[in-house]
């Protein structure tokens, strides 16, 4: 009998041993999956980063150049050449940005990111070479983006080519290019397939190993435990991801949202404006309305470029004789419209004995931490005031943003200042906002040398408070 029981209890490791194998084999076929997606996603998102840059171009310079060596002499030039460098070096997975035209039947560059001294720069005007019949067809009538992939000497890349339209004819005059290192997803995609593999070998070989301990002996049952709990370790590691990919699906679609919204506002009453006997009133408001969403979008786009310098040390302190005062009423100045607006009291503190009160700091990044304060309390107070002022505490200054909102519950405090996470997550919430704000000022706060916190009580208000060196001379800061 005792024979009967220990070749059940094989037989049971065997079974179990099966399904724990045909598991690993799931999952490890659910992985690959998951990685030749993502490199089909990849495509997808610099088309979008694309997209993004292109809209950002300075239609009015581009349309002052005419492709030729003279065009290096005007202003318009340097700037379209610095916009391009400047939208290479923002987006980390793009290697070259250029814009070119057609002239004669052949293609001539614009302008391009390389710097002059650089191997692959190309001067204004000189004709582009290995250009294709879709690239005329982009440039003579296209409409739609193309993603173009190729391979040359110097690797395998990615392009797409993004026609630019004349604001006044409506008719391409234009194409604006960014080339992508696809090798650089191909080698990733080949490693993460490698890892996954052995990965899969290395769990069944292991799986096999352990039951043929377990069932071969009893003594490994501790052992066994043990690996229960690395189990029980793994699946919260895979909760705490699968919340974060949770998160940055939230934070794209609330971005998509912040962009797609204003858009098809403007668009929405550009068509209204194309209607006949129309009043002036309505002209008026609706002109009104697109600056506002457009506004709206660019605030956005901003605050997606600062929190992309952010993420990359791209921005630096840059530290400046700054009147206590001036800060403030710049504030008031701007927001004081939108407090009557609102129906709120808009109070501004800042004691007569500090007007000319000067300290070393960097105005802009201060100005910029601020304001983002003020404005996301406006946004969460339906009723009653929003204050701003502050203390002295000696070596630092203590800045408060204060309101009768709808205040912060302490699990919304854990997080509020994190990326990617807002107060409210959901695409049905009440605000609108891109959920950065906070994210950029407590960066800001840092850079500064200070902290940031938040005092409040849900439906009790809300005080956010942040702290700056108060230096009297410019060395005290570096020194700091």
């Amino acid at each position: 009998m005792q024979l009967n029981k220990q070749a059940k209890t094989k037989d049971n490791f065997r079974v179990i041993t099966v399904l724990v194998i045909l598991l690993v084999l799931v999952f490890g076929i659910y992985q690959i999956r998951r990685v030749i997606q993502a490199n089909k996603d990849q495509y997808a998102e610099v088309k979008q980063i694309a997209l993004t840059a292109a809209a950002m171009m300075h239609y009015n310079d581009l349309i002052n150049l005419n492709a030729v060596s003279e065009d290096t002499l005007k202003i318009e030039y340097a700037v379209i050449k610095k916009m391009l460098a400047d939208i290479t070096s923002v987006n980390s997975s793009a290697v070259y940005s250029y814009v070119f035209t057609k002239r004669n039947g052949k293609m001539y560059v614009m302008a391009d990111s390389e710097p002059n001294e650089s191997p692959n720069y190309a001067s204004a005007g000189e004709e582009l070479k290995g250009v294709t019949i879709m690239d005329h067809q982009l440039m003579d009538n296209g409409s739609i983006p193309m993603v173009v992939y190729s391979k040359n000497r110097w690797g395998d890349w990615v392009s797409v080519l993004i026609p630019l339209q004349h604001p006044i004819t409506h008719q391409n005059f234009a194409v604006f290019g960014m080339d992508f290192n696809a090798k650089v997803w191909k080698s990733k995609r080949n490693k993460d397939l490698f890892l996954i593999v052995l990965v899969i070998l290395l769990s069944m070989m292991v799986v096999i190993a352990i039951f043929r301990i377990i069932s071969n002996s009893q003594k490994l049952k501790k052992d066994f435990m043990l690996l229960k709990k690395a189990e029980a370790d793994l699946l919260i590691s895979k909760e705490k991801a699968e919340e974060s990919d949770r998160l940055k699906t939230s934070f794209l679609k609330n971005i998509s949202h912040e962009i797609r919204t204003p858009m098809n506002s403007i668009l929405g009453f550009a068509g209204l404006l194309k209607e006949q006997n129309l009043s002036a009133q309505y002209k008026q408001l609706y002109l009104q309305n697109m600056i506002n969403s457009g506004q709206r979008m660019l605030n956005t786009i901003n605050d997606i470029i600062d929190l992309s310098r952010v993420q990359s040390g791209q921005i630096s302190a840059t530290i400046v004789r700054t009147n206590m005062a001036e800060q403030l009423y710049r504030l008031q100045d701007r927001f004081s419209g939108i407090a009557s607006e609102k129906g709120l009291e808009y109070r501004c503190n800042i004691a007569q004995d500090d007007m000319n009160l000067n300290f070393y700091t960097d105005s802009e990044l201060l100005h910029t931490i601020l304001e983002k304060l003020t404005w996301n309390a406006f946004k969460f107070t339906p009723k009653g005031f929003v204050e701003i002022g502050y203390r002295s505490t000696g070596s630092h200054l203590e800045f408060y943003v204060k309101d009768s909102g709808v205040g912060v519950n302490d699990v919304q405090k854990s997080f509020i200042f994190e990326y990617f996470r807002q107060g409210n997550d959901s695409m049905t919430r009440d605000h609108e906002g891109n959920g950065l704000g906070l994210t950029i000022a407590k960066a800001y706060v840092e850079l500064l040398g200070g902290e940031i916190w938040v005092e409040s009580n849900e439906g009790e208000g809300s005080i956010f408070k942040f702290t700056v060196p108060f230096c009297l001379h410019e060395h005290d800061f570096q020194n700091g």
